[in-house]
């Protein structure tokens, strides 16, 4: 049985003569082709997120209370380490918290680089471009509600919204979908 996957590396994502392919099959074998290339980048870079503060701090106190106390498990160390922690003031700490920051500063460049590298990502259609333009206000307006609610006030907003500003953003649409074909052929 041919897999989405065996089918994208069979046939590639275009269309193939005498080979049907749904658009959605397709679609699906262009998102899946992106993120498999992003997961195979990273990988191949060896590319990993940072270590946080606080792990960074347990790898330079870890040895010292294992030689000071070393009857101790694993998990007594890793209590004393977390109690530790949590007695150090704000800048006792910052040394770990400035070099996770500058670490993260360079996991994101890394990153940046792999995305850049990336086929372009598919526009998303008119509801979701009018849900991202109000999102924002209808979170001030709905301060306690959670993304949930958020989205069905979207989805309550959309279906009053007059047609013609629904043609707007699915217009918008249309033309980041041209623009994305322009982008994704130029790739290939």
């Amino acid at each position: 049985m041919l897999s989405l996957k065996n089918i994208v590396s069979t046939f590639g994502t275009k269309r193939v003569p005498g080979v049907f392919l749904h658009t959605s099959v397709i679609n699906q074998a262009n998102a899946f082709s992106r993120a498999q290339l992003k997961k195979d980048l990273i990988k191949d870079k060896g590319l990993k997120k940072p270590a946080s503060a606080y792990i960074l701090f347990t790898k330079v106190e870890r040895p010292k209370i294992k030689r000071e106390n070393p009857e101790l498990t694993t998990m007594q160390i890793s209590s004393k380490l977390g109690a530790k922690w949590a007695t150090l003031s704000q800048v006792e700490k910052q040394p770990f918290v400035d070099q996770y920051n500058q670490n993260y500063k360079i996991y994101k460049d890394q990153l940046a680089q792999i995305e850049s590298k990336l086929p372009p990502k598919k526009p998303v259609n008119g509801f979701v471009l009018f849900g991202n333009e109000i999102r924002s206000q209808l979170k001030i307006e709905f301060p306690n509600i959670d993304q949930i609610e958020i989205t069905k006030k979207i989805a309550e907003k959309w279906k009053n919204l007059p047609e013609q500003k629904k043609t707007h953003y699915n217009e918008l649409y249309k033309q980041n979908m041209i623009e994305w074909k322009k982008q994704s052929s130029d790739n290939n």
